[in-house]
């Protein structure tokens, strides 16, 4: 049987769209806030991920929850 190689994050990394990306940054982003009892901002979001549009940000966070990977209760606060 092979041994399986295991590859570097960056290889990883690069198969994913950028806008995966973004949505694994908002994910953590928002997992941390929860962990810490307080509710992500637009604004703290924005700047945190390079996100420069409310509605880009808004998109990815309705695909995140159209995956069951976040909370339909979940809602953005503080629009710029």
């Amino acid at each position: 049987m092979p041994i399986m190689q295991r590859r570097p994050v960056q290889t990883i990394m690069a198969q994913i769209s950028k806008g995966e990306a973004k949505r694994r940054q908002i994910l953590i982003l928002i997992r941390q806030c929860e962990s810490e009892n307080r509710q992500p901002s637009v604004r703290f979001m924005m700047e945190r991920t390079g996100i420069r549009s409310y509605d880009a940000l808004s998109r990815h966070i309705k695909v995140l929850q159209s995956r069951g990977e976040l909370k339909q209760t979940f809602r953005l606060s503080g629009r710029q």
